[in-house]
């Protein structure tokens, strides 16, 4: 059968608005979770090939080995993880393996096939393992269209197919699909080689556009034909409400696919059976339609009584199709009549007086469906009935079209991009009455207060519910709260804001609400005083504070906790200078320790900590202006010529786009503060480094070249965007242009 009706008959069984039982949706609203089912079916194993590095939620040193082969097998409603024979963890009933990176160096196959991003793992009813593959929605797409349509149909079908595929799915966000054609079919990460550039081009050229109505998404349905007239779909599920992008009209455009099924009324003699004696015969006697036989045979069995017994067809009698029909053409009612044995789970014969029993099942007037479920969708291939004749003992339906005929119709928008229509000429004829949109907003979070003090509290309680540490920095200089951001991600702690003399009202609210056991003040006296200390005293009932007598003092006491693995960041000891925030997420990430050093020395605080603490490799954020070549020699003469290493860019914020590239931050989600008065940003590099997300700089009210031209180049898809500061901070212009970029 042609590709387009085996692989594109999308949500033929999809009963709409209804929902299957889902696990926690993603908290990314521009990624999408899928239940791996297509290919895995229902496994107590499954095997995962590790492409590039991944590592556990959780426990970022339990990592898979690159190219090593992994089971993950279901023990008695636990996950275990072995390596060929040897037990490697038990994960409990779930865990995560995350990407180093997001990207196509890292990916993973289960079962053979390979899948981008995120892998879940899950017990599913006590005795399976269920793959969950979470990713960006634009990655997931390219996966999905040439599932639901031949990859080398033209580029406007195709980009009617996605922009569809992606509504469909973005209206879905709150709850798991998977990957059958009862959501859509998804194939993973297959779309590498040129056979895919239709439908890679059709996914790139309409990034983030979906349809709606009144400002909301629409239900974008879809089938494989319709038969030559598209359907309502309340006359599909009549439990749902009518929708007017839903009209049952005629289709020029679709090429109106013919299907016939005929079936034999007698499937078995009984006249030529010893009916005393079914053991005789039963396993050599089959039905005369067999295929036809086989399908009703499965619907029986999904009636309770039936379950797990074996069948034999006698006879299919009494097929009916009423004349009644929906405004879309389709048959509103059948009836039916099925004659049947049944042996029994143990062997046994249903029997009576003697003789193996005829079983009957039958219906009257029953919703047209339920023919089609008897029959298979696949062969019962619509509703739209044009005939059923009876003939010489044979039933003959003829009909039209391919799934339920609400929606688009694919091969529909095959014929009008063939006449050189446009995929937005296409999305109109289908669902008349929606417009364009973008999905961009629904990814964008605003982190923000009236100040940087509240800023710091709205980030706080952004990313915690509740934190046993807290840690405390100086709201009028940034300098010793900077260095702090490694020592709280340690500790998984919030980075709050204080005036040097007063808690704000803010900040206590925050207090309150997190109801931290520890509290740590980053500084001496002169950044947070002996009156907020004792405020914070009346907090919490351990109190803590690391300074030192400058700032690069303070720093080395920090790193001194924090501990490290043998690399440390040098940057520049300007309040000024940003690059300590550029670098805070990954240096958080990784837990390596921040120090400051003087444009042109190295202070003794970092000597004597580099000397003390084994240093063996150095890494200078920033250019020569702000740290010289000359403490570049000096810091190679403590650790050697060849372990000092410099990331920088021509101005601060090429720079925080190179620490992007140098150290390949996963780039899902995002987080944006201004270059400049960037104390506001502070707080949020903790809560970049638990995303293991970069912190990217832009001016107020422009997006620097360095960063536009990152987006441009190295997006492929809508990241989740999180502004730090409020439009003071960040101006909406520079909001709108940013959300422009990525959207090219």
């Amino acid at each position: 059968m042609n590709k387009a009706f085996m692989s594109i008959v999308a949500l033929t069984l999809f009963f709409l608005f209804a929902e299957e039982n889902a696990f926690a949706a993603n908290s990314n609203p521009s990624e999408v979770s899928v239940n791996l089912k297509h290919y895995v079916g229902n496994a107590k194993e499954v095997t995962v090939l590790v492409e590039g590095e991944y590592y556990l939620s959780g426990e970022n040193d339990f990592k898979l080995k690159e190219g090593n082969t992994y089971k993950v097998k279901n023990e008695n409603g636990a996950l275990v993880l072995y390596n060929g024979s040897v037990k490697k963890k038990t994960l409990n009933s779930s865990a995560a393996f995350m990407p180093a990176k997001y990207g196509t160096g890292n990916y993973m196959k289960i079962n053979g096939r390979s899948y981008l991003g995120t892998m879940k793992f899950k017990v599913e009813n006590s005795q399976y393992v269920r793959p969950e593959n979470e990713l960006p929605l634009e990655d997931y797409l390219k996966g999905v269209v040439p599932g639901e349509m031949p990859a080398s149909w033209s580029v406007e079908a195709l980009k009617a197919q996605t922009v569809t595929a992606r509504t469909y799915a973005l209206k879905r966000m709150n709850q798991t699909i998977d990957d059958t054609v009862s959501f859509q079919k998804y194939e993973g990460y297959i779309w590498t080689s040129s056979l895919y550039n239709n439908t890679n081009e059709a996914v790139n050229r309409t990034k983030g556009q979906v349809l709606k109505i009144n400002g909301s998404l629409i239900d974008a349905l879809y089938s494989s034909s319709n038969g030559g007239k598209t359907e309502n779909n309340a006359n599909v599920w009549t439990s749902g409400t009518p929708l007017s992008y839903f009209p049952a009209k005629n289709d020029p455009y679709d090429p109106r696919v013919s299907w016939t099924i005929r079936m034999n009324e007698s499937q078995i003699d009984p006249a030529l059976l010893d009916l005393t004696k079914p053991g005789y015969w039963w396993g050599t006697v089959k039905e005369k339609d067999a295929k036809y036989s086989n399908n009703i045979k499965t619907w029986l069995k999904t009636d309770k009584n039936f379950t797990g017994k074996d069948l034999k067809i006698v006879k299919v009698t009494k097929l009916a199709v009423s004349n009644e029909k929906t405004s879309g053409d389709r048959r509103k009612t059948g009836s039916y009549r099925i004659e049947f044995y049944v042996k029994n789970a143990n062997g046994t014969y249903q029997m009576k007086d003697g003789k193996i029993e005829t079983v009957v099942k039958e219906g009257t007037n029953v919703n047209v469906s339920t023919l089609r479920s008897m029959f298979g969708t696949v062969d019962f291939k619509s509703h739209l009935i044009d005939s059923l004749t009876y003939e010489k003992g044979v039933y003959t339906f003829n009909g039209r079209g391919f799934g339920h005929g609400v929606g688009m119709s694919q091969y529909g928008a095959k014929a009008m991009s063939d006449q050189n229509q446009n995929y937005m000429e296409i999305t109109n004829f289908y669902y008349p009455g929606t417009n364009y949109d973008n999905y961009i907003d629904q990814a964008v979070e605003e982190i923000e207060g009236e100040d940087r003090y509240e800023t710091s509290a709205a980030i706080a309680e952004f990313g915690w519910s509740s934190a046993n540490t807290v840690f405390i920095g100086r709201g009028d200089n940034p300098v010793d709260a900077l260095t702090g951001s490694v020592l709280a991600k340690k500790y998984n702690a919030p980075l709050l804001l204080s005036n040097p003399n007063q808690l704000s009202e803010s900040v206590k609210k925050t207090l309150a609400n997190l109801n931290p056991a520890s509290i740590y003040i980053l500084g001496g006296k002169s950044a947070i005083s002996d009156a907020v200390e004792a405020e914070l005293k009346a907090i919490a009932a351990n109190v803590h504070r690391i300074s030192g007598s400058t700032r690069y003092d303070t720093a080395a006491a920090v790193a001194k906790q924090a501990g490290h693995s043998g690399s440390i960041f040098i940057t520049s000891d300007s309040s000024d200078s940003p690059d300590a925030l550029s670098i805070a997420s990954y240096a958080a990430a990784e837990q390596m320790p921040i120090l400051y050093t003087k444009t042109s020395a190295v202070p003794k605080a970092v000597t004597d900590f580099i000397r003390g603490s084994g240093v063996r490799k150095v890494t200078i954020v920033g250019g020569e202006t702000a740290v010289s070549a000359s403490v570049q020699t000096q810091l190679e003469a403590l650790v050697g010529p060849g372990n000092v290493d410099r990331v920088y860019g021509k101005n601060r914020y090429e720079t925080s786009v190179n620490i992007v590239k140098k150290y390949n931050l996963d780039n899902r989600k995002v987080f944006f503060a201004r270059g400049t008065e960037f104390i506001d940003a502070l707080p949020g590099s903790v809560l970049a480094a638990n995303n293991r997300a970069p912190i990217i700089l832009v001016e107020k009210d422009t997006v620097p070249v360095p960063v536009a031209s990152y987006i441009y180049d190295h997006m492929t898809f809508i990241p989740h965007i999180h502004y730090l500061g409020g439009k003071g901070a960040i101006s909406e212009q520079t909001r709108s242009s940013l959300q422009n970029w990525f959207l090219q």
